[in-house]
């Protein structure tokens, strides 16, 4: 390429002076000359002279005018022409994506007046940094006017101070015997006084140390962007600004694969392997890759994706057979960042905080889980933990990684489902035992027996139903882990009956396969089932507690506790279909039972007094059903606490009793305390909170005011339907509630002579 020197340039314009004068000269001698040959010996007029002196005028005007221009042409040519490049700019992708909003066009940032701000771009590795900031600086290099253009893949200080020291010399600010440190400063200042464009990319800033004492300076004729996965806060300070690259959008994932995959996908398909990939960029063109690769369609490419024997690595190329110039495979992407993380904090924590979010819901797993006491113990075994607070700390160290997303407000950690994968693919069949039952056991520390926020409630279960997908046999052998009962268990208080059928019958199908049908946690899902049906099918629900009983009493012996516990279902169900008297008998029996092999005191013996007082009411025996009612509740109270959860049912069915038999108690009052009480412990919008309620409407309306039950029932029936939505069974329950009060208010109404008001 020719370079023109300023010296070179002034010669020229002094060479064009002279040739202008020495022209004029020439000019004046040529009229002069002519005149005399035409007038021989004749002395030339005053007007010859005249014309002689306008013509050299014009051409000493015009000749300086046009050397001017063309030496300004000079100067645009060879501003253009003498533009540096140092490093190479990756090339376009084969399908690259445009995202134009991260980075606008390099057209409008160089009209900008005011200094533009250092632009960077952070975010997972995989995300599409590189070639965001690629596509930006072959715009501007396109444009035709960067003097400056400077890519450098970042490798520490010394790579930075390395392509400044190249640029220098090319710019001749400095000759090849400079330090190359010198050379580095000089093109410093050139950037900072210069009325040139210019543009400088850092890709892959992996330390901000590295960068320290080497930003470039904001300048209006100047743009710099950096490409990094980290987010610290010195990224977004000063004049630097932090632009988030995010995953695809759902648009975006469909129609790079429609483009990438090589031939006709339907959208449904592409949506669902968009989806599955979690809208990586990497990801999909790496799977795009595959599928062409293997002439796959994105169906046959789904399973095998969802094939938990095949490892992440065993669904993308090759590394010699990665797209457009990708350095790793998918599974090797993120393992520079983990090993900074683990550098950054004591170490071994960051990995062994990574192995336990690999188990669980990627959109939100609660902080708490990390600072739960299984969780530290297997921290602890793990890694240098010195104290609770090394976790948050190395929490924070892998956000700014962007390994993980810690959210201290929400107390909620999220990650991507392709980092949980490529760490679990690095585990063996025994540290996947240890870290399943690990995480099991922390997310049940966490769950309490009463949550009255139901979001936190739904989130629990979502985590604890991916933790059952990916480590299902972990969790059955060689005990079956109660988390499986707790979140069934809390999917039948929330109404979802049918849900939890489908998880414990297939629970139950794992169990028979890898523990059999006689192992006593076995027998326990057959339990939890039944309670299940109990809403939806009645009937078969009383069958399958007395297959159980068969089968307890044969594996068991009819004096074991979990006998005795399904002796108590079999009973309550058995009774709606027997004479009161024999229903009366075989509580007595049972409550003998329990009180000799377990004690009165045990949670068992309880239940089954209760139940005894229950039929006693549904018998018309009020009196006795309160008195044994009462027995119940004082035991409760003081075993379990006036908070517990089954107080409170005991206190809910005393005042149903008391209702019933027409005491002179005020139920209406009593019940709007137990409405405060549930409220409190389990929540506004907790099933339980709801029933109570009901409770109270029809409290209101025995007690005369019918209009209040009314009212009561329509705040209640709105309640129900924004919880459980239009259609569900309670909803029904409550309209028709609701056409009972309204009903009696027509009644009153027209016993006065006037006209309700809806």
């Amino acid at each position: 390429m020719v370079r023109y020197s300023g010296a070179r340039l002034r010669r020229a314009a002094r060479a064009a002076a002279a040739a202008a004068v020495a022209t004029s000269l020439v000019t004046v001698a040529v009229v002069w000359g002519r005149h005399l040959l035409t007038n021989a010996l004749v002395a030339p007029s005053w007007n010859v002279l005249e014309r002689a002196s306008w013509i050299a005028a014009v051409v000493a005007v015009a000749v300086p005018a046009a050397v001017a221009g063309h030496t300004a042409l000079l100067k645009r040519r060879t501003r253009w022409q003498t533009s540096v490049r140092i490093g190479r700019i990756p090339p376009e992708p084969t399908w690259f994506q445009h995202r134009p909003d991260l980075l606008g066009q390099p057209a409008a940032r160089w009209r900008s007046r005011d200094p533009v701000p250092t632009q960077v771009l952070s975010g997972l590795g995989g995300v599409g940094k590189t070639q965001i900031a690629a596509a930006f600086a072959r715009q501007a290099a396109a444009r035709g006017d960067l003097k400056l253009l400077i890519w450098i893949p970042v490798c520490g200080q010394d790579s930075i101070i390395t392509a400044y020291a190249e640029a220098a010399r090319a710019l001749a600010l400095a000759d090849d015997q400079v330090h190359p440190q010198q050379a580095a400063d000089q093109l410093m200042v050139w950037l900072e006084h210069t009325d040139q464009n210019w543009l400088i990319v850092w890709d892959k800033l992996d330390s901000p140390a590295d960068a320290a004492e080497w930003w470039p300076p904001a300048s209006k004729h100047g743009r710099t962007v950096v490409t990094t996965r980290r987010r610290d806060a010195v990224l977004d300070a000063g004049r630097r600004t932090l632009i988030t690259v995010d995953l695809f959008t759902a648009d975006e994932s469909v129609a790079y694969l429609r483009r990438a995959v090589g031939k006709p996908v339907q959208r449904q398909h592409a949506v669902a392997l968009a989806k599955d990939l979690d809208h990586l960029p990497l990801a999909l063109a790496q799977a795009a890759a595959f599928i062409r690769d293997r002439e796959l369609d994105c169906v046959a490419y789904r399973r095998r994706l969802g094939d938990v024997r095949l490892r992440l690595a065993d669904v993308v190329p090759p590394e010699d057979g990665l797209p457009d110039n990708h350095r790793t495979t998918l599974a090797a992407t993120w393992v520079l960042s983990i090993e900074a993380a683990d550098k950054a904090g004591p170490p071994g924590l960051a990995h062994s905080i990574l192995d336990l979010a690999c188990l669980l819901q990627p959109e939100a797993i609660p902080l708490a889980f990390f600072t739960s006491t299984p969780a530290i113990d297997y921290i602890t075994l793990n890694g240098e933990l010195r104290q609770e607070s090394d976790i948050l700390d190395v929490l924070h160290t892998l956000d700014r990684l962007n390994l993980v997303t810690c959210n201290q407000r929400t107390a909620l950690v999220q990650t991507h489902v392709l980092i949980q994968r490529a760490i679990r693919d690095d585990l063996d069949a025994d540290s996947l035992d240890v870290l399943a039952r690990t995480a099991a056991d922390a997310l049940l520390e966490i769950w309490p027996e009463v949550e009255p926020d139901r979001l936190r409630e739904q989130m629990l279960r979502a985590n604890a139903l991916v933790l059952f997908e990916t480590a299902r046999t972990s969790l059955i052998e060689p005990r079956t882990h109660p988390l499986h009962f707790r979140t069934t268990d809390s999917l039948v208080e929330a109404g979802n009956h049918d849900a939890a059928t489908a998880i414990l019958r297939q629970l139950l199908a794992e169990q028979t396969r890898i523990i059999g049908a006689d192992h006593a946690d076995s027998l326990t899902t057959r339990r939890h089932l039944a309670d299940a049906l109990e809403e939806n099918d009645p009937r078969e629900a009383a069958a399958a507690y007395g297959r159980l009983l068969d089968d307890c009493v044969r594996i068991m012996g009819p004096g074991h506790p979990y006998t005795l516990v399904t002796r108590c279902e079999v009973v309550k169900r058995n009774a709606d279909h027997d004479y009161p008297q024999h229903a009366l008998a075989r509580f007595e029996e049972l409550l003998g039972d329990c009180r000799r092999i377990l004690g009165p005191d045990d949670p068992v013996t309880l239940g089954v007094h209760a139940a005894l007082a229950n039929w006693h009411g549904d018998a018309g025996h009020f009196d006795m059903a309160n008195e044994v009612y009462r027995e119940v509740l004082a035991a409760e109270t003081r075993l379990f606490g006036p908070d517990h959860p089954t107080t409170l049912r005991t206190r809910n069915n005393l005042l149903c009793i008391q209702q019933d038999s027409g005491m002179t108690l005020d139920g209406s009052v009593s019940f709007r305390e137990l409405v405060e009480e549930y409220t409190r412990v389990f929540g506004p919008d907790h099933p339980r909170t709801l029933a109570t309620r009901a409770n109270l409407a029809f409290a209101i309306g025995e007690a005369g005011d019918v209009e209040g039950a009314a009212d009561a029932c329509q705040t209640l029936l709105d309640d129900y339907a924004r919880v459980f939505g239009a259609d569900h069974f309670e909803v029904v329950v409550m309209r028709l509630a609701l056409s009972y009060w309204h009903a009696h208010v027509d009644a009153a109404c027209r016993t006065k002579g006037s006209s309700p008001e809806r």
